[in-house]
C-alpha cells in the first residue's frame, strides 16, 4: 500500500489489515479467501485482482513465466491491495 493510501486511511480512521492469500490454479477465489478472514478489498476491485492472479497462473503453467517471475508477480499484486475489515463501508 502506498504512503498516500496509508495517510488517507489514518485520516478516515480506517485500519488496513494484513491477510494471507493463496495463489494458483487450484486456490479458492480471492474474494472467498478474504471473506473467510473477515476482510474485503477497498481497492483495486477484487474482480480485477482475480483476473491478474488467473493470468499469472496461466502464464506460469504455460512455462512463459519462471517460478521466480511468478513469485515476484504475485508479490506485486499483494503490494497493490488495500484490505479493510468487511464491515467497513466504502
Amino acid at each position: 500500500m502506498s504512503e498516500t493510501q496509508q495517510e488517507e486511511n489514518a485520516m478516515s480512521g480506517l485500519q488496513t489489515r494484513k491477510v494471507g492469500i493463496k495463489f494458483g490454479a487450484l486456490a479458492a477465489p480471492i474474494a472467498e479467501q478474504l471473506e473467510q478472514q473477515g476482510s474485503r478489498l477497498r481497492s483495486p476491485d477484487v474482480t480485477l485482482v482475480q483476473d491478474w492472479a488467473d493470468a499469472i497462473a496461466r502464464l506460469s503453467i504455460a512455462g512463459i513465466l519462471t517460478e521466480a517471475e511468478t513469485h515476484r508477480a504475485r508479490g506485486r499484486i499483494m503490494k497493490r491491495l488495500d484490505v479493510v475489515d468487511a464491515e467497513v463501508n466504502s
